[in-house]
């Protein structure tokens, strides 16, 4: 999903707050709003599981690089 679509479920969110609080408020756009939550609560969590595996890629790296630095302080002695 693009930043475009994140940017159009989050304007849909901040209208149904909007909607929410109407009185004029029609099934159509319920089930409209609706449907785009749904979608951009699935892509948070998809997001959400992109960023944990990035954070262990990192970490790991971390550990890597960290491990290096003890070797190469080792062939300085």
């Amino acid at each position: 999903m693009g930043i475009l679509n994140v940017i159009k479920l989050a304007n849909d969110y901040s209208k149904a707050k909007k909607l929410l609080k109407s009185n004029k408020a029609k099934v159509e756009q319920i089930q409209k709003y609706i449907d785009s939550l749904h979608n951009f609560i699935e892509w948070i969590k998809d997001f959400k599981v992109e960023l944990d595996e990035w954070i262990e890629k990192a970490k790991q790296l971390m550990r890597d690089l960290s491990t290096k630095l003890k070797e190469i302080k080792k062939e300085e002695k």
